[in-house]
């Protein structure tokens, strides 16, 4: 299985498939957010946020990418990543976007297009903010939405 999350310098059209199943989606391409509490505190952490646009069963496109680090700050760095579930019941993630500069600093954010390409069915997408505590890391359950395609 191929996976690939990469910045945008030219897109070609994508073909449509067939949409599988008789399920209709429950959310289309729109805005997702996440949020992930730094364990121990109760305003800390890291937010994520993107809008998706699902153009085929195994392609989806992400805009306005954001990560932030949330105030007051707790001394860890925060990242975001796309996530999605695959028709296999499998879930991948890309690669990890960090906010470096801390709480106080402007938040990551990606000025080019985002994609996620898999070589199986995406059933949903989303993002997912996480708090890099060393050793392990504090992710929230990814928020997602349902492919349409």
């Amino acid at each position: 299985m191929s996976f690939k999350l990469r910045t945008a310098i030219g897109v070609g059209a994508v073909g449509l498939a067939a949409v599988i199943g008789t399920t209709p989606a429950l959310a289309l391409d729109g805005h997702v957010y996440n949020r992930e509490i730094t364990p121990g505190h109760t305003d800390a952490g890291a937010s994520a946020a993107a809008d998706l646009k699902f153009g085929s069963t195994t392609h989806v496109t992400y805009t306005n990418f954001t990560v932030n680090d949330i105030c007051p700050g707790d001394g860890y760095r925060v990242f975001g990543r796309a996530a999605a579930v695959l028709s296999d019941g499998s879930t991948i993630y890309g690669a990890k976007h960090y906010d470096e500069g801390g709480c106080d600093s402007a938040a990551w954010k990606s000025t080019d297009p985002l994609y996620l390409d898999t070589s199986k069915r995406i059933v949903k997408a989303g993002i997912q903010a996480c708090v890099d505590l060393g050793s392990t890391n504090a992710c929230a359950t990814p928020t997602y939405r349902d492919n349409p395609h």
